[in-house]
């Protein structure tokens, strides 16, 4: 069982939980997909029931995980950011989500939001 991975579920979910709010933008389906470009192997990523949701909030640990692939992802752009950067913009997702009673947060969405705050 995989969670949302697919571009197509990932483009469906921004429309129907996420884009339009006015606590945040993303600034179009292209960018979207430039994004989710960016993520290899989401499959991998979310290939198990506890890989597929970001349990911000409730487990330290997934903060560290989630701030790890992030600067995996940035780095294989040959980009930097600091660690506390993406620490900052991973609480601030994380947040984002809170804030709209989201429990379960998909892996790869959160990874999106993450990057289109980090890369230009």
């Amino acid at each position: 069982m995989a969670g949302i991975y697919t571009l197509a579920d990932v483009k469906d979910y921004f429309k129907s939980k996420l884009l339009g709010r006015d606590e945040w933008t993303i600034s179009n389906q292209n960018r979207i997909e430039q994004c989710y470009n960016l993520i290899s192997n989401p499959f991998n990523r979310v290939n198990d029931a506890d890989k597929q949701w970001v349990a911000y909030v409730t487990q330290a640990t997934e903060d560290t995980t989630v701030i790890h692939a992030i600067e995996e992802i940035i780095e294989k752009q040959g980009l930097s950011r600091s660690k506390k950067d993406i620490s900052d913009t991973v609480n601030e997702v994380g947040d984002f989500f809170v804030s709209l009673k989201v429990q379960f947060k998909p892996r790869i969405p959160f990874y999106i939001l993450v990057l289109d705050k980090l890369i230009p």
